[in-house]
């Protein structure tokens, strides 16, 4: 076409707009008079319903947005030059042919007054359009691909930004435009709209026109064809992100970041302002960066409210600051920063980054400037030329203090603006700054109504006004270095390292608690104090400084030398202003026991904590990394002195006590206890107290050789030999015959047989032999026993002794006391009975209970232990009791050699001096086990012998009570230290209880007291330590597992009576009970329903144990800021299963290790704050809860969970299988897993798990299941029947890839079905089986593990009645043990079993005996018959009698329990 088509007039396009204008009116006007009835009657019958006239309205509008982006292309085509364009003008000459036709139609209906007609018209029109979009679009795509500009020989000023903003704007209301683009579209437009109005405001003339059409033109003209090709391809995704890119390219055209537009803008204001200064460009500038949150005109009273402090001597403190010569050189650098960083706003936009929240930050930096600048102000007001009496001096302060409210709290109003929108992170860092200027207003207000009120005077304010300007520098301070390490990409990491630590020192004085210059602002100021003020002031400034130094510059090798001297120096003058604030810990008391034992632990804590590089501890690494050094340094020399030595241990106790402070602080900052950068100056304290400690070391040991390392300590676990450690204290065999045959003979009536005697003579000790005697098991159809002592309540032992009689279920458990009564003495009548009350100490707990106790006159006995024999002689004949005597000189000698050396002979060497040990007990059983129980853990040489008997000897008190504790404490004294902890430790549980060996060791392991070792496990070596102490006799067996492994063990109430002194006096362990407050304060339960919480209780102490109602505990709130462990054992509640709250722990103690409340019911949700106890090592929480939560797995730290589900299934999250730590993990009823997508690896492994009870398994899970269980040692599960299940045969699980499994455990649960093939690990010792069908290939499945030791089969249907055994079976089996069983026939000899040791039938009430050659078996030691036929007990007394006529003893124990 030639350039003869530059002219879009040539086209008439004009003239086609105007048309469509007058056809778009006529329309309008027709739809006025037909609403308004104003036509004829055959205008009436010609023109259309309403309905019609929307139609066509509609029509129109969709045309007129279509024409006007069709003219539009045709306009902008023809602007474009012609070297750009002629590619495109044969097939633009068409669309221009096809324009010209549609335009002619349009002016040739504008004279049209049927609406019918022009119904007929417009869809033909917009037909003819939608033919053409694909040439335009192909020719706008040239067009932006090949960024053709607009002709440059042009002598027009025309400058389209109107018509691309209208085009934008119908872009934006079409409702099937898509993202990208039309976020791109509305910022394009809504910066467009801001820069048409600022140029309407300055009516630029021809001449500034042309700066702006350097730019401006080709940026208008590509948009306006950006537009038509969105208007084309608006829903096409393949094209839409292109196009959303290049309106963003667009918008940075003509954005005053960019450097073009801003010099053009320069240009243009510098003619139109007579080249004003280079600051007030840039403020006009600010106005048209429009993506600012701020609207330019209160970004511009921001900056104008700012110059004018410097620009006016009339109102300008900056007129009195020029010449005062201690501020005006640090305030006026700070100024020109901040003009500075307006500028750099700019040009950070010019670079595509972000500008929000750095408009923000110039914004709230003003605020922060002109407050500061308000406060020096003041401070020069106030000085001493201003005599407190001037009346105009308190005018000036009060009027100038007035304004500066009135600005903060508008300034406010734009800054909380401006907080909307931003990210989250920097919106909280917005925040941040809000709050703190908002705190400052509440302050000046207060300043301002005590000025007022004439409370304080002009120089008491401006000691008021030196705080806040001390407060606001150290917060300018603080986020200027953070600001400096989140954006500075080019600082080297040593210099990110010291910013951090600076960083953290200038927070850390920021958030001091307690301190003048951060609460109580209008505080009395003493001369110490504002002394540290003006050192803070002068190091803010400095820090201040250096930041406005660094920011920006790009550091170089050059640079980073001076960097890191200059932080240096910072670091140590922020040190030296932190170390004049004291900012003590909370009160607390830390344990005295195993202190080097405590620093081992530590440790390797830190080491722990340096490795995983804990995000909260970022800051204080270097801290951390001098604390580990320098105590490893002390713990090692400490470790090779003596403690006997007093300054030594002076040393050692600063040592272990600083450790405790260190941990305190770590943790808090890990949890996130309080403001968190408090902490660090408190590290900071502690780290130099440990340096010091260190330095007087180095000091002392001046020509001794120091190793600096832990290794250099190391301690050897004693091999205390356990063998029949747990032996009853020697009676005669005429005392216990004695009470077995007052037991069972005599009158048919109800009896009562009673033992006294002192503290640690054996009455229990004899009781419990009486109880488990052969005679006494036959005889008596039903055993029970209970101990009383001397707290009780009758609901607690009414519950104890039906534990033994029936299962206690939570129908029993919630049962009144009355309900109990009446139920344990149906459970009595019509059977012989004995029950067995142990310790009484008073009358009432007789006749408490007697009535429960029916006299059927069927020789039924009650069996009493008491210290008091003045107490069991109003109940017991004389006849029946026994008071037991102390042990003769010979017998004592008999009882510590037999607990020495077992069956094994005195050496003679020691004879004497053991005899002589043995005296000096006092005849007492208690004081003879013990004594012999450190004699035994040390090595047994005359000369120890001979420290310990002189050691007892110069115990002063002969009575042989005290003369006992003073033999436990001896004893005490001689153990390790790790094995002190480890004994304290049972204190915490209640006395005259069984303790769950599993629970005591597991939270020695979760509190630290097991040493790790290579060739132990923790479990083992925790065991080891059980088995010490029990050789020590400080702890007695109670109850041993089938594999001879202690199951539960007691602590003697003399021995618990030391235990829990000395835990209390070494501030190991405190023991809460009702005798301590705020529970001795009340009377009676229900008084505490009006306890007042501000009453409670905070706790000083680093572990507790309390012994009382759930009610009372849960409502006394207490709290402990050091507590790291909290045991909780209830004493009876009238409904142990009510719902408690237990919210308050999480907040309470957010520092425990351990957490025991698995006797509180917490509801039907997993407690959500459990999360927030962070450290968590041990958990145990109960509950009808039925799922945990995924925030479980935030207990990054824990090793032992426990969960009584009391709904039966409790659902684990998929963040289970994240949590490596866990050793141990029990839920009862059982669990259920939810399994990860991921296939099995590191991450979803937990490899340290070792114990697992109770999951359920099925055939299709269960082996990704044991994938992730590579190390599990101990397993008890339950099988469920599947729902879907039709077949008459179980698929047993796989459970063959356990490899280090010797622990299994599995209850089938469904109807008996017959059991596919089993797959057990090869290493299993120890096998029980319950609910199952077997076949007689299944037993020999079982027989053929090589391993296996221990067998129970429970409720067991065996496929054949007769058990025929087979060779080459049960080759180590020493513990078998038959519950329920169809077996009528047992044919098996002493050669199938050849190491049993002990055989348990219970309810066999088909089997028709045992077999007899099983009297040679060698290693067979008892058989226990339970609940079975007469055929079965007649077979076990006829193999003891074998025994005795082929071998003539009487070895093999029988028990016939009916």
């Amino acid at each position: 076409m030639g350039q003869t088509a530059s002219s879009s007039s040539a086209y008439g396009s004009d003239r086609y707009v105007s048309a469509c204008l007058e056809v778009f009116a006529r329309l309008q006007n027709l739809e006025e008079q037909f609403k308004n009835k104003k036509f004829n009657l055959a205008f009436l019958l010609e023109q259309p319903n309403g309905d019609m006239f929307s139609s066509v309205k509609d029509q129109m509008k969709t045309f007129a947005d279509e024409y006007h982006f069709l003219t539009m292309f045709i306009k902008c085509f023809c602007k474009f030059s012609y070297e750009g364009r002629k590619e495109m003008e044969s097939q633009f000459a068409k669309v221009a042919a096809e324009y010209q036709e549609i335009g002619n139609e349009i002016v040739s209906v504008r004279g049209f007054v049927k609406v019918s007609k022009l119904a007929d018209v417009f869809p033909n029109l917009l037909e003819k359009i939608q033919v053409l979009k694909p040439e335009i679009a192909e020719i706008c795509d040239y067009l932006w691909r090949h960024s053709v500009e607009p002709e440059s020989s042009s002598d027009s000023y025309d400058l389209p930004f109107n018509e691309l903003l209208y085009s934008l704007q119908i872009l934006l209301t079409k409702a099937d435009l898509i993202d990208p683009p039309k976020g791109q579209i509305k910022s394009l437009s809504n910066k467009l709209s801001n820069l048409v109005d600022f140029l309407k405001n300055w009516k630029l003339d021809d001449f500034e026109l042309k700066y702006l059409l350097i730019c401006a033109r080709v940026t208008s003209f590509q948009g306006l064809n950006l537009c038509c090709l969105c208007w084309l391809k608006k829903t096409d995704p393949n094209v839409t992100g292109e196009i959303g890119i290049a309106f963003s390219n667009l918008k940075q055209k003509i954005d005053p970041a960019n450097p073009e537009f801003l010099k053009m803008m320069i240009n243009i204001l510098d003619y139109k302002l007579d080249k004003v200064n280079v600051r007030t460009f840039i403020y006009h500038l600010i106005q048209l960066n429009f993506d600012v949150y701020l609207l330019p005109e209160k970004l511009r009273f921001l900056i104008l409210a700012f110059f004018k402090l410097r620009m006016d001597p009339v109102h300008s403190p900056f007129f009195k600051l020029r010449k005062d010569p201690v501020y005006s050189p640090l305030v006026l650098p700070d100024i020109a920063a901040v003009l500075g960083e307006i500028e750099s706003l700019v040009e950070s936009r010019s670079k595509g980054s972000g500008t929000d929240f750095l408009a923000f930050k110039i914004a709230a930096r003003i605020c922060l400037l002109r407050e500061d600048i308000f406060f020096i102000q003041q401070l020069l007001t106030s000085r001493s030329e201003f005599h407190e009496i001037d009346s105009s001096a308190r005018s000036y302060f009060l009027n100038d203090t007035r304004r500066r409210v009135e600005d903060i709290h508008q300034t406010l109003g734009l800054l909380r603006k401006g907080l909307e929108g931003l990210p989250e992170g920097d919106m909280e860092n917005g925040k941040e700054t809000v709050e703190f200027i908002e705190e400052e207003a509440k302050e000046l207000e207060s300043l301002k109504t005590s000025l007022e009120a004439r409370k304080i005077s002009p120089v008491a304010a401006g000691k008021v006004i030196l705080k806040l300007l001390v407060r606001s520098l150290v917060f300018r301070a603080d986020a200027y270095l953070m600001d400096l390490m989140s954006s500075n990409a080019n600082l080297i990491l040593p210099a990110k390292d010291q910013i951090g630590t600076l960083k953290s020192l200038i927070a850390s004085i920021r958030n001091v608690p307690n301190k003048l210059i951060f609460s109580n602002i209008a505080g009395k100021v003493t001369e110490d104090e504002s002394l540290i003020m003006i050192h803070i002031q002068e190091v803010a400034r400095e820090v201040i400084h250096f930041y406005h130094s660094f920011h920006a510059a790009n550091v170089t090798e050059d640079l980073e030398k001076e960097l890191s001297t200059w932080l240096s120096g910072l670091i140590k003058k922020t040190m030296g202003a932190v170390n004049g604030i004291d900012i003590p810990l909370p009160k607390m008391i830390f344990p005295e026991t195993n202190g080097l034992g405590f620093i081992n632990l530590f440790l390797r804590k830190l080491t722990e904590l340096l490795r995983n590089r804990c995000d909260s501890l970022v800051s204080v690494e270097r801290q951390i990394e001098e604390i580990q050094e320098n105590l490893g340094f002390l713990r090692s020399f400490l470790g090779m002195q003596d403690i006997r030595d007093q300054e030594w241990n002076d040393i050692g106790r600063r040592t272990v006590d600083a450790a405790y402070r260190a941990e305190f602080v770590i943790d808090s900052i890990v949890v996130g206890n309080g403001a968190e950068l408090k902490h660090f100056i408190r590290l900071h304290l502690v780290s130099e107290d440990i340096r010091l400690v260190k330095m007087q070391v180095e000091e002392k040991a001046i020509g001794v050789g120091v190793q600096n390392a832990i290794e250099g300590i190391t301690r050897e676990i004693p091999q205390t030999s356990t063998i029949g450690a747990d032996e009853d204290v020697l009676v005669l065999k005429d005392q216990q015959q004695v009470i077995v045959n007052r037991l069972t003979r005599g009158s048919s009536q109800r009896d009562i047989v009673s033992i006294a005697g002192m503290a640690g003579i054996g009455k229990t000790t004899l009781a419990n032999k009486v109880y488990n005697d052969p005679e006494i098991v036959s005889y008596f159809h039903v055993r029970a026993c209970c101990c009383v002592s001397q707290v009780y309540t009758k609901r607690d032992l009414l519950l104890e002794i039906l534990g033994h009689i029936i299962e206690l279920t939570d129908n029993i458990l919630v049962k009144p006391v009355e309900d109990l009564e009446l139920l344990l003495s149906q459970k009595l009548r019509r059977n012989r009975y004995l029950v067995f009350m142990d310790d009484i100490w008073g009358i009432e707990a007789w006749n408490q209970l007697q009535n429960s106790f029916p006299d059927d006159r069927n020789g039924s006995r009650v069996l009493i232990t008491s210290r008091l024999q003045v107490v069991v002689s109003k109940v017991t004949d004389e006849s029946h009791l026994l008071n037991l005597r102390p042990l003769s000189d010979d017998e004592s000698w008999e009882l510590l050699r037999r607990k020495t050396f077992f069956k094994q002979g005195c050496p003679e060497a020691l004879l004497e001096i053991g005899k002589e040990i043995a005296r000096k007990c006092k005849g007492l059983p208690l004081s003879v086990v013990v004594a012999a129980g450190f004699l035994k853990a040390k090595n047994m040489t005359p000369k120890f012998w001979k420290e310990i008997s002189d050691s007892i000897n110069s115990l002063k008190d002969n009575d042989p009570q005290k003369r006992c504790m003073d033999i436990l404490e001896l004893s005490y004294n001689h153990l390790p230290d790790y094995l002190k902890s480890c004994f304290l430790y049972c204190g915490a549980f209640e006395g005259d209880k069984e303790i769950p060996v599993w629970k005591l060791i597991w939270q020695w392991m979760a509190e630290g007291f097991v040493q790790e070792s290579d060739l132990k496990s923790l479990e083992d070596l925790a065991d080891d330590y059980l088995k010490d102490l029990i050789g020590r006799s400080l702890l007695m067996v109670a109850r041993r597992r089938s594999n001879g492994r202690v199951k539960a063990c007691r602590i003697h109430d003399t021995v618990r009576t030391l235990c829990v002194l000395k835990a209390k006096k070494e501030n190991f362990l405190s023991l809460i009970t009702t005798d301590d407050e705020p529970y001795a304060s009340f009377d009676d339960i229900s008084d505490f329903d009006d306890f007042d919480r501000s009453n409670s209780v905070t706790y000083e102490e680093y572990r507790l144990s309390f012994s009382v109602s759930r009610k009372l505990f849960l409502t006394s709130n207490p709290s402990g800021p050091n507590v790291r462990s909290l045991l909780f054992f209830a004493t009876t509640d009238m409904d142990p299963r009510c719902l408690y709250d237990v919210s308050f722990i999480f907040n309470n103690f957010k520092l425990l290790k351990v957490l025991d409340l698995g006797c509180v019911n917490m509801g039907s949700s997993f407690a959500a704050g459990i999360m927030l106890l962070l450290l968590l090592r041990y958990i145990a929480v109960a509950g009808y809860m039925d799922s945990i939560p995924s925030s479980l797995a935030k207990l990054q730290y824990l090793e032992t969970f426990i969960v009584k589900g009391w709904k039966g299934k409790v659902f684990l999250p998929i963040t289970f299988w994240s949590m490596t730590r866990l050793r141990h993990v029990h839920v009862d009823d059982h669990a259920v897993f939810t399994l990860p997508n991921e296939k099995v690896g590191g991450s979803s492994q937990l490899i340290n798990l070792v114990s697992l009870s109770t999951p359920s398994l099925s055939f299709g899970d269960t082996e990704e299941i044991i994938a992730r269980l590579p190390n599990l040692k101990k397993l008890s599960c339950i099988f469920p029947k599947l729902r879907n299940h039709s077949t008459s045969c179980y698929e047993f699980p796989r459970l063959g890839d356990l490899t280090l499994l010797e622990s299994l455990k599995i209850l089938y649960r469904g109807k008996t079905l017959d059991t596919g093939e089993f797959h057990f690990p090869v290493n299993l010792k120890k096998l029980s089986l319950s609910n199952f069908y077997l076949r007689w290939d299944h037993i020999s499945t079982i027989g053929a593990l090589e391993n296996l030791e221990v067998l129970k089969l429970v409720s067991i249907t065996f496929e054949d009645t007769t058990w025929e055994m087979g060779d080459d079976e049960f080759s180590e089996l020493k513990f078998l043990k038959l519950d329920a069983v169809n077996i009528v026939e047992w044919n098996a000899s002493s050669d199938h079993l050849p190491k049993l040791q002990q055989l348990v039938l219970r309810k066999c009430e088909k089997l028709k005996g045992v077999p007899v050659d099983f009297v040679d078996i060698s290693t067979l030691q008892m058989i226990e018959v339970q609940l079975c036929c007469e055929a079965v007990e007649k077979s076990v007394v006829i193999l003891k009698e074998e025994e005795k006529l082929r071998f003539g003893t009487e070895d093999l124990k029988v028990l016939i329990s009916h």
